[in-house]
């Protein structure tokens, strides 16, 4: 029975206005925004070369500044995107709350306080990260296999189906470095990652992107432009 109250309590929290919002940044940043993120990365690197502009741009840019403009762009992307989603989030829920507010009879319930929007912006902050992280990895596989729907369905199915295969895979990082800053109350709530230590998860992320970059610009780099 004590349990039962308790997840009731957990429940009501999670129409708190901020914490509904928080909720739906951690399935976003652990579940939906790899595969949305990593499919817009593929998708939006290979526009130019699905319809045969990449030559003209290659001319009229260059190759460097074409591929920095790419990156940044989906940067840019994840980070709007990701905005964008929790205004949504704090509207919706912030509507909800106020619709059930006064139909819940709470008074037999521990339920939580409700975080401020400031305890919000360390998991905007992991959300973007992470949607970043595989917004690149998306423009990159996409560059080197040349079209996105070849690394599409391998992504996925890796995702979602190979497990963490040891402390040092990129997913085990990413959740070192976000689950600290996550509010569990009431929501959504993942395994907890292996253990490694935050500085070298950071570390280890940074030069795993930085190579990947290097690698997928000097294969692109010695390609024809005119071929595609």
């Amino acid at each position: 029975m004590k349990e039962t109250w308790e997840a009731a309590g957990q429940a009501v929290a999670g129409l708190h206005p901020v914490q509904g919002a928080v909720n739906l940044l951690q399935v976003l940043c652990f579940v939906i925004g790899p595969i949305v993120f990593f499919t817009y990365g593929a998708v939006a690197a290979t526009r130019d070369a699905h319809y045969k502009t990449l030559k003209f741009r290659v001319v009229r840019e260059g190759r460097r500044p074409l591929f920095v403009s790419r990156a940044l762009s989906s940067a840019t992307a994840v980070t709007a995107l990701t905005v964008t989603a929790l205004l949504f989030a704090l509207a919706t829920t912030t509507a909800v709350h106020v619709v059930v507010s006064d139909r819940i009879d709470i008074r037999l319930l521990r339920v939580p306080q409700d975080i401020s929007l400031t305890d919000a912006l360390p998991t905007l902050a992991m959300t973007i990260t992470t949607g970043v992280f595989f917004a690149l990895l998306g423009m990159c596989t996409a560059i080197l296999f040349r079209r996105p729907l070849y690394v599409l369905p391998v992504f996925v199915a890796g995702f979602f189906l190979v497990p963490i295969l040891s402390r040092f895979d990129p997913r085990n990082l990413l959740m070192t470095l976000a689950y600290p800053h996550m509010e569990f109350i009431g929501g959504f709530v993942p395994p907890a990652p292996r253990p490694v230590g935050e500085s070298l998860a950071a570390l280890l992320l940074l030069l795993a992107v930085a190579g990947l970059l290097a690698a997928t610009y000097a294969v692109e780099s010695r390609r024809s432009a005119y071929t595609t």
